[in-house]
């Protein structure tokens, strides 16, 4: 594997180094959140995102007939679970680290945060006009199913954008990196 690809792969290393001690040194820059409020924007992007989850979640296990063969509805629902996941994931990454943020953890987690959103609301936009024109089209013997599938697409469309506008109101500054010895090895 030639050297251009695995920095690629693992382009984070270029910032760990070992010092004359022998030490790993992380070397890049930081982002710490202006205001110090990264607890109010891990609160709001969680209480954002996890109901997101849970309505995607239960609309999937509903009854409805418009979920059981139509490709219209349950290609956008499972491109909506996927991008939901993402979402948590990079979440969940972001509240795991360190504040503040290391250079490639906030390029890998913080920043998709705000598309990652944009692009689940729309997945789920897309959910909820299938259902629709399943409904115009066939009618359903579930129709209660239906309907509440509908809305939980709109209520995850709902939590989505606003998570997303959560997450791209925070207000990152970079700051240039200290020497902070970090037991890698």
């Amino acid at each position: 594997m030639s050297k251009e690809k695995k920095i690629k792969k693992r382009g984070y290393l270029q910032y760990i180094q070992k010092n004359a001690a022998g030490e790993y040194v992380y070397t890049g820059g930081y982002y710490p959140l202006q205001g110090g409020r990264s607890r109010s924007l891990l609160t709001r992007l969680f209480g954002f995102s996890v109901p997101a989850a849970a309505c995607t979640a239960a609309a999937g296990v509903l009854p409805g007939d418009a979920m059981m063969n139509t490709f219209y509805v349950i290609i956008p629902y499972a491109l909506a679970v996927c991008l939901t996941a993402s979402v948590l994931w990079a979440a969940i990454r972001f509240a795991a680290n360190e504040k503040p943020l290391r250079e490639y953890v906030y390029k890998a987690a913080a920043v998709p945060i705000p598309r990652r959103a944009v692009a689940s609301a729309i997945a789920a936009g897309l959910c909820v006009a299938g259902h629709v024109v399943f409904l115009c089209l066939h009618g359903s013997a579930h129709m209660w199913a239906d309907a509440v599938s509908c809305a939980l697409h709109a209520a995850a469309l709902t939590l989505q954008l606003l998570g997303a506008r959560a997450a791209a109101g925070a207000q990152w500054r970079f700051s240039a990196g200290k020497t902070i010895t970090d037991n890698l090895g």
